[in-house]
């Protein structure tokens, strides 16, 4: 079976717009389609990034930052980014998932400071991120059944008490 893990614990500095969890680990097969809801909500000056981190030696992080209407990184071809309306949020879809798409995804907010004194003004950057990770695995297609199907990720809120 050749199936490929990238989950790492990470530590992460709790948001109040973010809801606290923990990770879920959701496994697909090349081919298949996928949805990774963010529980990370927007605001004025409050962009949402996307993160992937992964530990294959060919595959480099990610990091998706939406930033005055559009993405400060172009995305791959196989993601998209979706309005979410009811959280004002955006979700990743990820079509035609691969092996090279496996990895540790979780999203976050930045929100610019802009700091004034006498002489100067600076701008600073303020991150949070959601302690809800998604653990996303590939499983070869020699180790399944070769019929396709669309796999979506529950909200991970659904899996989650609220404190």
């Amino acid at each position: 079976v050749l199936s490929f893990a990238c989950c790492v614990l990470l530590v992460a500095a709790v948001s109040p717009d973010c809801v606290c969890g923990s990770e879920l680990k959701v496994t697909v097969r090349p081919g298949d389609n996928i949805t990774l809801y963010c529980d990370c909500k927007r605001s004025t000056g409050v962009y949402i990034m996307w993160y992937r981190n992964c530990s294959h030696e060919n595959q480099p992080s990610l990091v998706l930052k939406r930033n005055t209407g559009s993405w400060t990184e172009s995305l791959p071809p196989n993601f998209h980014l979706l309005k979410n309306q009811s959280s004002d949020s955006y979700d990743l879809l990820i079509l035609n998932i691969t092996e090279s798409d496996e990895g540790l995804y979780y999203c976050g907010t930045e929100e610019p400071k802009i700091f004034t004194t006498a002489t100067a003004t600076s701008q600073q950057e303020s991150y949070s991120v959601s302690t809800l990770y998604l653990c996303v695995t590939v499983i070869s297609a020699r180790s399944q059944k070769t019929n396709k199907q669309t796999v979506n990720s529950t909200p991970l809120s659904d899996f989650l008490t609220p404190f």
